[in-house]
């Protein structure tokens, strides 16, 4: 009978520990996954589509170039996110709007964390994948802009420059723009003076396309607004 006993409790210990260590697996796993940002990125392709990857800018052209200009810009949105001041228009009060977007932390192009995977050359265009390692910090901002007290609110942006990092960035830009401008008619009877706060590009995987000549941005993201001024009277 001890050893029957003896037998169930190295049975029950075997199983705890086998539960523990696939719960750390798990959790390691999901770790490693948090840890590295990794987003599709394309570019139109310059007048040499053919050419050999090498580590050298020469043979990429402008396409890799503009990679390596827009990818800051959308790490930034992502990690880090915007300080934002949003004017809307007011023809019978003579108001211009305005929109103004500020990182509250910036990445740098020269970040050295920053890798290109897997270039290929498809559809006139070059694709890679952009891989970067979060701090811990990192992750914890995220995750508390991951928690329901902060509104998802979505945008649409284009641009009809021809530079296409210059028109990335403004329908982006423009992208944020409307989303808070939807979120503020929601929120008021009357036109608001002034909006301002903090938005976050929730996307990993952004919806940038080119559509009719131009670039074109359907983003979803997190909104933070700091407070919302109304004017005293009409």
């Amino acid at each position: 009978m001890p050893t029957d006993n003896r037998r169930k409790k190295i049975k029950l210990v075997s199983i705890f520990l086998f539960f523990v260590l696939c719960q750390s697996l798990c959790f390691s796993q999901v770790s490693d996954v948090q840890k590295t940002l990794r987003i599709k990125l394309w570019a139109p392709m310059d007048e040499n589509p053919g050419a050999e990857i090498s580590s050298s800018d020469t043979n990429y052209g402008t396409s890799i170039r503009s990679l390596k200009k827009t990818a800051p810009f959308l790490l930034t949105g992502m990690i880090y996110g915007w300080k934002f001041e949003y004017t809307p228009s007011d023809k019978t009060r003579n108001v211009a709007e305005y929109f103004s977007l500020e990182p509250i932390a910036e990445i740098s192009e020269n970040d050295s964390n920053i890798t290109f995977t897997d270039p290929a050359f498809w559809d006139s265009r070059v694709y890679c994948w952009l891989e970067y390692p979060r701090t811990d910090e990192m992750i914890i901002y995220r995750q508390r802009w991951d928690s329901i007290k902060y509104p998802r609110v979505s945008g649409y942006g284009e641009s009809k420059k021809i530079d296409s990092v210059d028109a990335i960035k403004e329908a982006i830009t423009e992208a944020a723009k409307n989303a808070i401008k939807t979120y503020a008619q929601n929120q008021t009877k009357n036109k608001p003076k002034e909006v301002s706060g903090t938005i976050l590009l929730k996307d990993f995987d952004p919806n940038i396309k080119i559509i009719k000549g131009n670039f074109t941005a359907y983003l979803d993201f997190f909104l933070y607004v700091d407070k919302i001024i109304q004017y005293s009277q009409y």
